[in-house]
């Protein structure tokens, strides 16, 4: 026959004023838990349970569902815009053989488009750019080709349609140049 083996038990009130001995287990009735003891501590300390019913977890737990549902029902009365991310660009890994070296896009799915690239050699510059621009409300801007931005009060920008710009510099020649549009 199999042995059974019974441990000290009480009640919740009875816990609170009981020091068992080091390493003691005793079982709280009343929570249906176990009790661990120190030979310190009126009460010991009491287990949690596997359905965390006997603990403060499970308040907070509750509380959090209802903030959560709360939320939730916030977010559903909102129209939540996805963050803005590329949905097309410029050079990809198939135009690397045929790639400039300087040139590129990106458009984003909210239709923002920047694109960049080098400007040839003159006083009066036609950029073309890689991929239509939504509309005429793009900025631009020509730098240097180390990176150090360039004189712009020295140019000026005109005929600006979706698909290029005409670029003329006031006080000599434009070359080594590199521009950026982005709108």
């Amino acid at each position: 026959m199999a042995r059974a083996i019974q441990l000290r038990r009480g009640s919740r009130v009875e816990h609170k004023t009981f020091i068992g001995r080091d390493g003691e287990i005793t079982v709280d009735t009343t929570n249906k838990s176990l009790v661990v003891h120190d030979g310190d501590i009126a009460g010991g300390y009491e287990l949690a349970r596997a359905d965390l019913s006997n603990t403060d977890v499970n308040v907070a737990l509750s509380n959090l569902r209802v903030e959560m549902n709360a939320m939730r029902v916030e977010l559903e009365n909102k129209i939540v815009e996805p963050a803005d991310y590329v949905v097309d660009y410029y050079p990809r890994e198939s135009d690397m053989a045929s790639w400039d070296g300087v040139s590129g896009f990106r458009k984003y799915n909210s239709g923002y488009i920047e694109q960049w690239g080098q400007v040839g050699e003159g006083s009066t510059i036609i950029v073309n750019f890689l991929c239509p621009m939504r509309n005429t409300g793009y900025n631009i801007s020509v730098f240097n080709g180390d990176g150090g931005i360039s004189a712009n009060y020295r140019l000026s920008y005109s005929a600006m349609t979706i698909t290029s710009v005409k670029i003329v510099s006031t006080v000599s020649t434009i070359s080594g140049k590199r521009w950026r549009i982005a709108g």
